[in-house]
């Protein structure tokens, strides 16, 4: 209760400082300790989530690996059967292991080849009933192999084929196994064993790339494949942190924290422990079926669990501070981007504009007759050079086709030649034409499938010509420079490896004709290393005749950069010659490009509306 001014005694008091309500202090410190409360429990939530996230996807990853190694394996064994079971082959083998002949040999090593090169076989083994190598594609004869010969005793016993386990010997240093099929004389319980085959896979083209892909981006993340060996751990896969390594780096059993000992100790699921740098990791542990084999699907826990500290600060930042800042950061950023990515959807439209613009003008100017199809040869565009050719205005020659040029004893074989375009290879013919006004010449027809499925014709009257050759070599000339314009190279695969390339395709790969010879190894040095096993298996496809549609790779080019190119490709059995590989190779980088930066554009404006949304943020 205030005091009256008559009771004051002595100086009168000072005023007061400014005036603080109690209840308001007290909220505060309650909305403070709240406040912190709140920050401390959503630190725990935040990295108990990022942490079963994380043992979530290494448990993903892990059975999914162990899948894909259980797959693999068991086309192993039946690509084995596949050829034990082969007509004849085991006749064959029992009469030559009895009377060793070179015209046998030729047959025999014949389908071991054709296994090779469909497969991807780095040897087939001809085994005698002893378990000794008799007969190999590489020729290599060692004395008997105690891996092949137990498990040719195991495959002959239980008749069936058998996988050995992973090993390197000094002959053959590249870690690799062999899928062994035992060959009997009939079908009966009680048939002699005649022999058996060893196809042998370097661990280094599927098995090893197979383990070591990771689904996700990661610094650290890897899978490892180990197995018990005698009183320690013996790592089978090349790893991550250190290189070759395989079938060589050993750890005790001792050592119980590491989480490959805890694997080959029957241990399963997630475990946290030193990894074999001694850098505290997360790891998922599975068995292999069927093997001795385990599965170590790992990531070190700084990695895993760095998104709960960088999410818990930011959080704890937003909250105390920095929400309106945010909030005009992400309106100032949207808007920034989106006038960004304007521009440049205005710049790409401009160069296509322009891009067709030279086209055209090259198409109309040419001296050349052009005649731009459907894939059922329905006339899209043609040139003013085609006008003149048939007599017909433009208007006239769209939508028909050539049926209602050439002459009519020409029109059975026009189906057969579309039907040959099909693969991009160039095909060239004669025809006997008519024109508008029912006069008739004769033409020189170079045409081509474009990728997208369109055909393209250049046609010249060579009724009158006295030079022929010259004729075709300025025909061979446009072909080219359309090829060069359009970035589109042309190649022939034979089945002995030998290739075609136009220079259009060497210009691709970024190699000169004049110093590289296309062979198989020598290409793949030219393909990323991730995309080597998609192009074996796209070729495999067009080899067993399939129709394996486009593929994307990427190529490394001589100065480091990377270019993105579509190719297609077909199997072609012409009369008369061996069948054989065509296609055709295409640079699309400035399409990936300008894809990855529209989608690069979208994700950062997804993910500012998101952040600027999130409830968390404005809490």
């Amino acid at each position: 209760m205030r005091r009256s001014s008559l009771e004051h005694i002595g100086p009168p008091p000072r005023e007061p400082g400014p005036w603080f309500p109690r209840w308001l202090a007290g909220s505060l410190a309650i909305g403070t300790l709240a406040l912190l409360a709140g920050a401390a429990w959503l630190y725990k939530t935040q990295q108990a989530e990022v942490q079963r996230q994380a043992e979530s996807q290494l448990e993903a990853v892990a059975a999914f690996k162990v899948g894909q190694i259980a797959d693999w394996r068991a086309n192993q064994l039946a690509e084995a059967r596949e050829l034990a079971e082969g007509p004849g082959l085991i006749e064959g083998v029992a009469q030559w292991l009895a009377r060793p002949r070179p015209e046998a040999d030729s047959d025999i090593l014949t389908r071991f080849r054709s296994r090779q090169q469909h497969y991807g076989y780095t040897d087939v083994v001809l085994l005698d009933p002893s378990g000794a190598a008799r007969l190999s594609l590489s020729g290599r004869l060692a004395p008997a192999h105690s891996e092949w010969t137990a498990a040719l005793v195991l495959a002959a016993s239980e008749r069936r084929c058998v996988l050995t386990d992973l090993q390197a010997e000094p002959e053959a240093p590249t870690p690799h196994l062999a899928a062994v099929a035992p060959l009997f004389a009939d079908q009966g319980r009680s048939a002699e064993l005649v022999g058996g085959v060893a196809l042998l896979s370097d661990a280094r083209q599927f098995l090893y790339p197979t383990i070591q892909a990771w689904p996700t981006l990661s610094a650290t993340a890897e899978t490892l494949l180990v197995r018990r060996d005698g009183d320690g751990v013996l790592f089978l896969s090349d790893l991550r942190h250190r290189s070759d390594v395989a079938l060589k780096l050993r750890i005790p059993l001792a050592d119980r924290r590491v989480p490959a000992v805890r694997a080959v100790l029957g241990e399963v699921g997630v475990v946290r422990g030193p990894d074999y740098r001694g850098v505290d990791a997360l790891a998922a542990l599975k068995a292999i079926p069927g093997t001795p084999w385990y599965l170590v699907a790992k990531v070190d826990a700084a990695e895993a669990l760095s998104a709960w500290r960088d999410r818990s600060a930011l959080i704890l930042a937003l909250v105390l501070a920095f929400v309106a800042s945010a909030s005009a950061a992400a309106s100032h950023m949207w808007r920034r981007s989106a006038a960004v990515h304007f521009r440049r959807l205005s710049q790409r439209e401009r160069e296509l504009r322009e891009s067709e613009e030279h086209f055209r003008l090259l198409f109309e100017q040419a001296s050349e007759a052009i005649f731009l199809c459907d894939s059922g040869g329905h006339y899209l565009d043609v040139n003013l050079a085609a006008c003149q050719l048939l007599g017909y205005k433009r208007d006239e020659l769209l939508g028909r086709t050539a049926l209602d040029f050439v002459e009519p004893e020409e029109a059975p074989r026009l189906a057969q030649e579309i039907a040959r375009l099909e693969g991009g290879a160039v095909v060239r013919s004669e025809w006997r034409c008519q024109t508008k006004n029912g006069s008739s010449f004769r033409a020189e027809i170079a045409a081509r499938q474009l990728p997208d499925g369109r055909l393209q014709a250049f046609a010249h009257d060579i009724s009158a010509s006295s030079r022929p050759g010259e004729a075709l070599r300025e025909k061979e000339r446009v072909l080219t420079e359309s090829q060069r314009i359009a970035h589109i190279g042309s190649w022939v695969l034979h089945a002995d490896g030998r290739r075609f390339w136009t220079d259009e395709t060497y210009r691709l790969y970024g190699v000169s004709p004049d110093t590289f010879i296309p062979d198989g190894e020598a290409v793949l040095t030219l393909i990323h290393p991730e995309d080597r096993p998609a192009m074996r298996a796209w070729i495999d496809a067009c080899w067993a005749g399939e129709a394996p549609g486009e593929l994307q790779l990427r190529v490394v080019l001589p100065d480091g950069s990377i270019r993105f190119l579509s190719g297609r490709g077909e199997l072609r059995r012409d009369a008369g010659r061996p069948a054989y590989l065509t296609g055709t190779a295409q640079d699309v980088t400035g399409r990936k490009r300008a894809e990855e930066a529209l989608r690069t554009s979208e994700e950062r404006f997804h993910a500012y509306v998101e952040q600027a949304s999130d409830p968390l943020l404005v809490h």
